[in-house]
């Protein structure tokens, strides 16, 4: 879970208490997933103001979902140095000799949240 990610639950649980879906039995993993994949583009301070700024004005009642948050953030600028960081990182690492294919995508999804060629952690 990329730290995105983990702010937001934090703030939304400490107001809201625990969301539905925690509850209900879903698939916990795969909505964690989508909440990675749509908050990974914006900066930690982003998503936490959005967080805020949703409960602030009592936008929604219940646990937001993540189309709420996003609609927070749709005005916002996505981190784009972000991106570039990581493409930077990526290309080095591909032009170092003797790494596998493997290590690479095990480093840039450790360390970045960055899938490489469909890697995402162990399974």
């Amino acid at each position: 879970m990329i730290e995105q990610t983990k702010q937001a639950l934090k703030i939304f649980t400490d107001i809201y208490g625990y969301p539905k879906w925690e509850k209900d039995g879903q698939n916990k993993e795969e909505i964690l997933s989508m909440w990675d994949d749509e908050l990974k583009p914006y900066s930690v301070e982003q998503v936490k103001k959005a967080c805020f700024h949703l409960c602030k004005y009592r936008k929604v009642m219940t646990f937001p979902t993540i189309s709420h948050l996003m609609s927070e953030l749709c005005d916002e600028e996505k981190d784009v140095k972000t991106d570039n960081q990581t493409q930077f990182i990526l290309r080095t690492l591909l032009n170092h000799e003797g790494l596998s294919e493997l290590a690479i995508q095990r480093t840039m999804w450790n360390l970045y949240n960055y899938s490489y060629n469909g890697y995402k952690g162990e399974e």
